[in-house]
């Protein structure tokens, strides 16, 4: 018996169900591993942001040390014991190994490493000089994957695993050996790595904040022109989705370059032949999920507009018909309909309307009918004759006028 779950519906009390059950458990643990495998590109990151540091082991005879990354603040100290490189380089390297040593024979020398730190260098220099080179070149690669680290910062900040830190951390200084586990960090200051993740996570909370308070304003606003702040918060939504997608661009590896347009790169030549290969046998790759989840959206948006489109013309019919219904409407036979129509026309010509038209159209005939040779004589002949009946005049019928003789 498995209870029936929103996000896994199925039926209790059949067999199926507990086999359905089987697959999702099975699918919840594959997603898992994915999941655990897809974070493993920020272990080196998540060392440095939340130790301080990249650590690697090494021996030099029966003596073993454990070297670790430099971080900017170590390196400008360098600066002032040496200089530049150039000046002295024995001695800058003598003291970039110094500042790299985390621990000599198991014992942690970070809590106390400026009280000695002159012993530590006096005894640097008894290290024969090939030691000194290998030693140096095994922090050359060591601070290169520091450096490779760092330049997954943005992408880390847009996982959940991110900000679920950024939250438990609050209050607490990130290189306190509290949140390290290691005593002596806190003197080590910030990494470029810590410093950018902290500066990206309180831009993201002040920006969490700032939409807060527009939703609030959009939501006093509506009060008055909710027309207007319905067009806003479509604005909004589409602004929200691109910033979505891009983060999640950048979170599968995309690198902004030139004016923030972001590119994926291959990291190495496997990664080319891989893609490559990949390509040619016709698989799709997460360029190519993203293009279909893209258009997937594009299709799902005009659909959605269709739908609405039809919702707002049935909505406007239903207007017109004032929620009347059609058992309320009269139905007219032929002649019904006939007679309807000879009585409005009928209305019509009684109007005063029609009474003033119809006064007009008699005023322009007999406008027409003066101008006529046969009206002209009659009230030639009438002036003669003031006994005539003049009534005659009017019955006569108008005659175009000759436009010829014109």
């Amino acid at each position: 018996m498995v209870a029936q779950d929103s996000n896994f519906p199925i039926e209790t009390g059949e067999p199926a169900a507990e086999l359905s059950a089987d697959r999702y458990k099975q699918q919840k643990e594959i997603e898992r591993q994915k999941r655990d495998a897809w974070l493993q590109r920020y272990v080196d990151l998540e060392s440095l942001l939340y130790r301080g540091f990249l650590s690697t082991f090494c021996a030099v005879g029966s003596t073993r040390i454990t070297l670790k990354s430099i971080n900017i603040n170590e390196m400008d100290r360098i600066k002032y014991h040496v200089g530049s490189k150039e000046v002295n380089p024995y001695l800058y390297q003598l003291y970039f190994l110094a500042y790299s040593i985390f621990m000599i024979d198991d014992v942690n020398i970070l809590p106390h490493r400026n009280d000695y730190f002159s012993t530590l260098i006096r005894g640097l220099r008894q290290v024969p000089l090939n030691v000194l080179s290998r030693l140096l070149l095994v922090l050359s690669d060591l601070n290169g994957k520091a450096l490779q680290a760092g330049t997954l910062i943005e992408a880390y900040c847009y996982e959940d695993t991110s900000r679920q830190h950024w939250v438990s951390l609050k209050g607490f200084r990130i290189t306190d050996s509290v949140v390290t586990g290691i005593e002596g960090t806190q003197n080590l200051g910030l990494n470029s790595c810590q410093r950018l993740w902290m500066q990206l996570n309180n831009f993201e909370d002040l920006k969490v904040q700032r939409e807060i308070d527009w939703d609030y304003a959009k939501f006093i606003g509506s009060c008055t022109n909710p027309k207007g702040v319905r067009q806003i918060d479509q604005n909004d939504k589409t602004r929200r989705q691109s910033e979505q997608d891009e983060r999640e661009l950048i979170r599968l590896g995309g690198v902004r370059e030139d004016g923030d347009v972001i590119k994926f790169q291959a990291q190495s030549v496997e990664e080319l032949l891989g893609e490559l290969e990949r390509s040619l046998k016709g698989e799709k790759d997460w360029h190519d999920d993203i293009v279909d989840d893209t258009e997937q959206k594009m299709r799902d948006d005009l659909e959605q507009r269709k739908a609405e489109y039809i919702t707002e013309l049935e909505q406007h019919h239903v207007e017109e018909l004032d929620n009347s219904s059609l058992a309320d409407k009269k139905v007219f036979s032929l002649e019904e309909a006939q007679r309807s129509l000879d009585h409005r026309r009928h209305q019509a010509d009684s109007s005063p309307a029609s009474q003033r038209l119809y006064e007009m159209q008699q005023a322009q005939r007999l406008a027409d009918r003066s101008n006529t040779k046969q009206y002209r004589d009659l009230n030639t002949l009438a002036a003669q004759n003031p006994s005539m009946n003049t009534n005659i005049i009017d019955t006569l019928e108008v005659e175009k006028p000759d436009i010829s003789n014109k």
